[in-house]
Order: structure tokens, then sequence, then C-alpha cells
């Protein structure tokens, strides 16, 4: 089993991160670009600059960096002198050079720096609190181990600068992969001591015996050495997601192992054989728990329903996995039961007034009317529920990762970006006039959007060099060159090579991409700005230029979209196939029915406490619905079906009742406290999303429970007579 801890993985579920992630690589022309954030005291000052300069020679001399950008190591371009050829004229200089300066001249170099468009939020902070380096990996790093020795190289060249209280920020995949990587190992190995030690001891309390816990801890153990070859079959890795499967099935065992036990200590406490216990144990729990499988599987099957390929391999892995465990369990004791010479064993009796039932059940039905009234009012909030996946919000608020995001989202112009593609006619026509001065107007037309913080244009490149030959060297390009000036500029510019002028002009010049930047906004907000853009960019094209979000608006919310898909369908899917299910097994349309709104009921309250509790949906938490569904159906399984069996035996409804809660409560209660806890132990791993999976998942899990015992017995009393057909 190979832990997959990297960023790749975390932002399939964020189309928006992940174009962004993929920009800035092609901006280096690598798929391994590095960003190092400093925090130097007087940036703009002769010790300042000495000092940035000093960094990206650090970085410069490590073996594993190379192409170091930043204020000291990247260039402008600078008029020099007159000459006939005008590309004679340009020459590229550094932003910063160390020469002593004055104070005045660090002001002015200060102002230009946070305000030129190739600087401004690019290597240098708006308030030049920050200066930026960017750097790219000379080779590829394909090992976990690399990348670590990586992350500790770069730490080890810039320690003596940290040592003078220089603050850094990291941000590159080795970094992300590394922090990722510790992180889960340190929740798994967590999360696996407390959870053995909390079911353990609910077991022991639940059964008072060594004797069954031991035999459930090892079939346990056993389960759990499955998942290794499971993962390795279906060549799958641990990553955010498929990790969520190991204590979620795992759970789901020791329910079997509960229900299966509950009914052997019976009889085995009555001295019947080994082989006669296990034989009638099997009896009474293996046709339930097979049912109990299948709705379980239902739920997990409906995630291929889901866009996102991860979530597919979470249902296919959760499918195996749980026909393995099932089988595990059943299969042991069926093989001893075989050897049962007396297949006619009688089941302990119980002596039951029932007389307390009816009473039980007009408490009980007060409390049934107060769920369901709590759940018509959660299904009219659903609407409520917002749908927002966001890179940031899958990590911790300590994690360094998260914390260099937020600090590039709120103080060097946000982390979104977006691209707009200016098509023109023909190659060569997006140096036309017309072309390049939509440009210029559009760009300066949106930067008055407040959600905008930043926009880059191909024009960008000619007002810079107008500003020059207008005697401007600190020019930051806020003059358009009348049409005379813009076609000599084209010549300087096809002969020089300017920063990220690559990924602002395809080849043949017929194309060329305009970069909008924000900051990390809810779905619905980042939408509208798209729109308003492409609003206005219509209305301000020239005839023959069109104006399109690349790829198409729909891949930019593509992971919204495919979250309401896997929503809908999913929980569609298992509501649909879990009431055919119950219908084929029991025969009875109103039984299915009572099972499927017992089991919808903890849904639609968990939809309420969403709604109101301002938790939105993300590709973690989405599948809680049917999962939670297929495992909430299974205690409602167990009860119906030993219901159904003491009726069997002629006994009248109050009395199959009685014996039913006397007999399930304490197994029903027992599951339901061990897969809680399995998933409350969830809020301890290092990802937010996970976190509120295990939360999600331990209140829907305890709305089930109180509805398997209290609004399904009810339930059952008022179709008692069209279900049963028999008077009491």
């Amino acid at each position: 089993m190979k832990l997959n801890s990297s960023i790749q993985q975390v932002m399939e579920n964020d189309q928006r991160a992940k174009a962004s992630y993929q920009k800035f690589n092609e901006a280096f022309d690598s798929k391994n670009a590095v960003v190092l954030i400093a925090k130097i005291p007087n940036l703009f000052s002769n010790k300042g600059s000495q000092t940035l300069y000093d960094i990206s020679e650090s970085l410069a001399s490590l073996p594993h960096l190379k192409d170091i950008k930043s204020l000291t190591h990247s260039g402008r371009p600078v008029r020099h002198g007159f000459s006939l050829d005008i590309r004679k004229m340009i020459k590229i200089e550094p932003f910063i050079d160390t020469l002593p300066k004055t104070t005045e001249e660090w002001q002015k170099l200060a102002a230009f720096a946070t305000s030129y468009p190739m600087t401004k939020n690019i290597l240098v902070s708006a308030d030049a609190k920050y200066a930026m380096i960017m750097a790219v990996l000379s080779e590829s790093l394909n090992t976990l181990k690399e990348k670590q020795q990586t992350k500790q190289l770069t730490i080890q060249g810039l320690q003596r600068f940290s040592d003078q209280g220089i603050e850094f920020n990291f941000l590159s995949e080795p970094f992300v992969t590394t922090e990722f990587y510790q992180m889960t190992t340190d929740f798994l190995i967590r999360y696996t001591i407390l959870s053995i030690v909390i079911s353990s001891l609910i077991i022991f309390l639940v059964f008072k015996s060594l004797s069954i816990l031991l035999l459930m801890t090892c079939n346990q153990i056993c389960g759990l050495l499955i998942f290794p070859l499971i993962f390795y079959f279906n060549y799958a890795d641990i990553n955010v997601y498929t990790f969520i499967v190991i204590p979620l099935i795992s759970a789901i065992q020791l329910t079997f192992l509960t229900h299966f036990y509950s009914v052997f200590k019976r009889h085995i406490s009555t001295d019947q054989s080994l082989s006669a216990s296990f034989h009638k144990s099997l009896s009474t729990t293996l046709f339930p728990s097979t049912l109990a499988m299948l709705s379980t599987g239902i739920g997990l099957a409906t995630l291929h329903f889901s866009e996102i390929a991860v979530i597919k391999t979470v249902g296919t892995i959760g499918i195996q996995a749980l026909l393995a465990v099932f089988a595990l369990t059943f299969l042991p004791p069926y093989l001893i039961s075989r050897t049962c010479s007396n297949k006619s064993v009688h089941e302990p009796t119980d002596q039951l007034n029932s007389s307390s039932n009816p009473r039980f059940l007009k408490i009980a039905q007060l409390v049934s009317y107060f769920l369901l009234a709590l759940s018509a009012i959660s299904i009219a909030l659903i609407k409520d529920i917002e749908i927002d996946v966001r890179t940031k919000e899958f990590l911790h608020p300590k994690s360094t990762t998260r914390q260099s995001i937020e600090l590039i989202d709120n103080e060097i112009g946000g982390v979104n970006v977006f691209e707009l593609v200016v098509k023109t006619p023909a190659p060569g026509q997006v140096q036309s006039y017309k072309a390049l001065k939509f440009c210029h107007d559009f760009r300066q037309k949106i930067l008055t959007f407040p959600a905008i913080n930043s926009a880059y244009s191909y024009s960008q490149l000619y007002t810079v060099i107008h500003q020059l030959f207008l005697a401007d060297n600190y020019s930051i390009g806020d003059v358009f060159p009348p049409p005379l000036q813009a076609s000599f500029y084209s010549k300087i510019i096809n002969s020089q090579k300017f920063p990220f002028q690559n990924i602002l002009q395809n080849e043949d010049l017929s194309e060329t991409t305009l970069f909008i930047r924000t900051k990390d906004l809810p779905s619905a907000d980042f939408l509208a700005i798209i729109n308003k853009v492409l609003e206005t960019a219509n209305s301000m094209a020239p005839d023959g230029v069109q104006v399109i979000v690349k790829n198409g608006l729909h891949s930019l919310l593509a992971s919204d979209r495919k979250i309401v898909k896997s929503q809908i369908y999913s929980l569609a899917g298992s509501l649909i196939s879990i009431f055919v299910l119950f219908i084929i097994i029991w025969r009875s349309l109103k039984l299915a029915f009572i099972a499927t709104l017992v089991n919808t009921v903890p849904l639609a309250l968990l939809f309420g406490v969403m709604a109101m509790c301002k938790v939105s949906l993300n590709s973690i938490n989405v599948m809680v619905a049917p999962i939670i569904l297929g495992i909430c159906v299974d205690d409602s399984i167990h009860f119906i079906c030993y219901f159904k069996k003491q009726l069997d035996t002629k006994k009248n409804f109050y009395e199959s009742l009685s014996i039913t809660l006397k007999q399930k409560s304490k197994p029903i209660i027992c599951t339901s406290l061990i897969l809680s806890a399995s998933l409350s132990l969830l809020y301890l791993a290092p990802f937010p999303p996970v976190q509120t999976f295990g939360i999600l998942g331990t209140t829907s899990l305890t709305f089930a429970l109180l509805c398997t015992l209290i609004l399904l017995p009810v339930l059952l009393r008022m179709h008692k007579n069209a279900l049963f057909k028999r008077e009491d």
C-alpha cells in the first residue's frame, strides 16, 4: 500500500485551483516550479536588496534548483541611447541591482516595482512587505524520499537567513507532498491505536467476555490485512479520499461481528456445543446481515455515478473490502457449524411483560412526531446548502501549505487565475492595432471591478515600451501608443524575450491570453465575476475578435457540477435500489416503505444540520449521504427480520416487539457506538473535509439509532394490521 499525498490528488475536486497551478507551471516551462515567499524588513533599501540577492544566490547554488527569478535576478526593458535600429535601443536589466542608492532613489524604485504589472504581486507584494523568489527544479522528483531530501536541502540552504529573522513560506508540489505525507502518516497511527482501544472497550462492556473480545479482535486484524491486497489489485494509493474506506469498512465488519456474537453468546450460555451455537447464530443473523451487506454495497456502488475518478475508486475499493470482510466474518463460523450433529437447536425463551410496550409506544409516538416534524423542516432547508469546493479548505489551518496559500491570497494578489482567450481572424493579428487597443481598454475596464486584483495582457508589453520612449525608464505601462509606434514596437517584442511573453501569445500570433486574478472566492461569487467579465468583453470586442473563457465556462465550474450530480444520482440511486431490495425480500410494499422512510429521516435531519451550520458540500462530504444511508439501513434490517421471525412463531404483535427490542437493542446500540466512534475519530484527521465527514457521519448515525429504536416500532404499530393481517 502506498500513501499518495500529492497536491494534484487534492486538487482533482477544485478545477479553479488546478488550472491556476497548471498555468503557474506553464509560465516556467516546468511541472516543478517552486515559490519562496520571503518577508524581508526594508526590502527596498541597501541592506534589504542585498539580502534578497543573497537569498536568490543561495537558491541558485543548490544543485536541485535552476532558473531563479526575483527582483534581483529578473530583467525589465530599459531604454539606452539612440540607434537607427530600434531593436538595439531596448535592453533587459535587473529590476533591482545591489549598488548603493539614496533613500529617494529606493522610494522611486519601490513605487515602480509595486506597480509594474510584471512584478506587482508576482515578484513583490503591493505593500512591499514580501518578496517572491521563483525557481524550477532541475529534475523531476518521482519518489517521496527524493522530495523529502529536496525540501530538507532547501531549508538547510536558507537556514542562515532564518537565523537572521527572515520569515519564509514555501509553495511547491514536492514541499506540499512531503507535508501531506507526514500529516497523514501521523493521523493513521493515532487513528489505528485509538480505534482499537475504543472499539475493544465498547465490545468488552457490551459482552463482558474476554473470549468474545479475543475472537472479534482476531477477526478484525485479519480484516485489516485484506486492505493491502485490495489496494494492490486496484492499483490504488491511500490518499485523502480512499483512506476513509479503511476505518469505514472496518467499523462495518465490527457491526457484523457484534450482531453475530450477541446471538452466539445467548446460545453458548445454554451449554450448547460450539458448532451448535455457531449454527443457530448463523441461522439468526446470516440473512439480515446479508441484506445489510447488500444495502451498504448499494450505497458504495452508487458512488460510481460520480464524475470524479477518485470517488469512483472509493466505491470500487469499498465494495470489494465489504465483500471480503463479510466472508471473513461468516465463513469460519459456517465451516464450524457444518460439524453440528443436531440441527434442531431451540431458541432460548424470553419471559416478557407485553403490557410495557403500549406505554413505551405512546412515548415513542410523541418522539416520532417530533422527529418527523424536524425532518420536514430539514427538507425545506436543503436548498440553503451551499456547494463550495476549494483546495485550501482541504488543509488544516495550521498547515504550512495552507498558510502559504492564504498569504498569497490575502497579501499577494489572490490564488485564483482564470483565462480569457482573444481570438483574431488570422495569424499575426494579435499585433494589429485594433486587437491591441481592445486588450488594453478591456484590461483597464475590468481592473475597476472590486473582486479583480490583477489582469495581465499582451498589450502591456506595448505600453511599457511606449513609455520607455517617452523617456520614462520607470514606466508602469499606463499609456497606450498610437498606431505607428505600435507597429515599430512589434519588432522589438518579436526580437526580445520579455518575462512571461511565452504564455501571453501563441506561436502564430493569432491568439493571445488575458489572465485575470482574484482571491479565493465561493463558487457563486466566482461565477458572477466570470459572467460579468464575459459580458464586458463581448460588448467591447471589435468585429472579427472573439473572447472566450479557456476550455469553456463548464470546465471552470466542473467540480461544482460534478458534486451536484454525485449527490443527486448517488442518493437517489441508493434510495431506489434499497427500496426495491426490501420489496423483493419482504414481499411487502408497505414494509419496504416503512424501512426506507425510517432511514430517510436521518438523512433529512443531516441535511438540516448542514444547512443550519453552514456546512457546504465538497467532494468528500458529498459521499456521506449514500454511504451512511447504506449503513443506517443495517440496524433496521436486523430489527425487522428478527421481529418477523418472532411473529412467525405465533407470538402476538406486542410480545414480538418486546422480544425484538430486548434482544436487538443492545447489539444495535453497540454497533452504532462502534460506527460513531470510528467516524468521530476522523476529527483527528489533518484535512478539514475529512473531519467534517466524520462529524456528519456520527450525527446521522445518532439520528439513525433514534429512528430505528423509536420511529420504527411506532410505524410498525400504526400499520400492524395491514402488514401482518392479524389481530393480537
